[in-house]
């Protein structure tokens, strides 16, 4: 099948444009130009979008409505990007207009949740907007989504007041270096270090399932398994994935001039009590518990243990048992350590040791 020229890629663009400025039937001619020639990938994901849009200007909301579908079916989900939150959005719109209520409410979140990984927030914004006028409630918790952990919301909503006790993994991923940093940096310049370093860890951590359960400073809080499986595998992946892109921007940065990004990673499994805790004038959901705390401590050993890598990641004997697929481990002599709250007679950590569990990536 050849390549879609350069002309046709700009034909579709321009029928876009031209559907925007209500000059649809030079859009459809465009698109129908287009369409008697082969086209593949993200060229035909873009091309069933204009066509989408030229259906729905034309009051085929049925066609447009499968077009979209099909643009979506032909779009990379892998890697959220504007088109693909923009043809969420419009094709929610779409089923708005045929009177699908739950097509709309599921495409518009889509589009709130592929907006908000990218930080595009014009279209965040107008995707919230326009679910407002379906679901105010379900507005509502997304704009929320982005200041509190996922089930913080749905608790608050139901009136739940203080917590519950279960099984979930408690991540702590701290940057290496911060405090040199800020006395070499002003903090504006700090500030930007600090957010480049914050939004890819984030972004992993979503990725894998994990709640942010809150920011301290430069350091990440985050929960694996809240209402599911323990989370202990979810976490060890989204922290192999954190290493993995340390390193493999290391390199890039100091050839840039920017400040190389180091973490350290401590990782525990155990039961912690969730909820919102605090007074009336000021609540926070979080999770509470010695198991929180370990891995606290775990992340502080991390920074401290012996090891040729900048970013490193150390995880507790639970952890480790909870793991579904083995990693390669080096342990931690813990008794030699001091670890504030922590006795460390009976406990176990290991060094993941990254190199041979990314196949020598990181």
């Amino acid at each position: 099948m050849s390549r879609p020229s350069e002309a046709d890629t700009v034909r579709v663009l321009l029928s876009r444009i031209l559907v925007q400025a209500g000059r649809v039937d030079e859009a459809g001619a465009l698109v129908d130009e287009v369409r008697g020639r082969p086209t593949r990938g993200s060229s035909l994901a873009g091309l069933l979008r204009a066509e989408a849009m030229v259906r729905r200007a034309r009051g085929d909301i049925a066609g447009a409505v499968q077009s979209y579908h099909e643009s979506l079916g032909a779009q990379d989900h892998s890697q959220p990007s504007r088109d693909l939150a923009s043809t969420y959005l419009e094709a929610g719109l779409a089923h708005r207009d045929l009177n699908d209520a739950e097509g709309a409410r599921e495409h518009l979140r889509a589009a709130v949740d592929t907006a908000g990984m990218l930080g595009s927030r014009d279209l965040w914004q107008q995707a919230v907007d326009e679910l407002w006028q379906l679901d105010i409630m379900e507005a509502q918790r997304l704009m929320l989504k982005p200041y509190l952990p996922g089930s913080a919301v749905e608790e608050l909503r139901g009136g739940e007041a203080a917590g519950r006790l279960q099984v979930a993994t408690v991540m702590f991923v701290d940057m290496r270096g911060a405090t040199a940093l800020s006395g070499t940096l002003t903090p504006l310049e700090l500030a930007e270090v600090v957010s480049a370093f914050l939004g890819p860890v984030v972004s992993i951590i979503l990725r894998w399932g994990g709640t942010v359960d809150k920011f301290i400073g430069d350091c990440v809080m985050a929960v694996f398994g809240l209402g599911s499986s323990d989370g202990a595998e979810e976490a060890t992946r989204a922290g192999l994935e954190i290493i993995e892109y340390m390193e493999a921007t290391k390199e890039i940065r100091r050839r840039s001039g920017a400040s190389v990004l180091e973490a350290t990673i401590g990782v525990n499994t155990g039961e912690v009590v969730a909820g919102c805790f605090g007074p009336l004038l000021r609540r926070d959901y979080t999770v509470l518990g010695y198991h929180v705390n370990l891995a606290q401590r775990l992340q502080s050993v991390a920074g401290s243990v012996k090891h040729d890598r900048g970013t490193r990641m150390v995880i507790s004997e639970a952890t480790r048992h909870g793991l579904r697929t083995p990693l390669p481990l080096s342990p931690i002599d813990l008794r030699t350590l001091t670890l504030k709250g922590i006795d460390t007679s009976d406990l176990s950590a290991w060094l993941v040791l990254a190199d041979e569990a990314l196949g020598g990536t990181a």
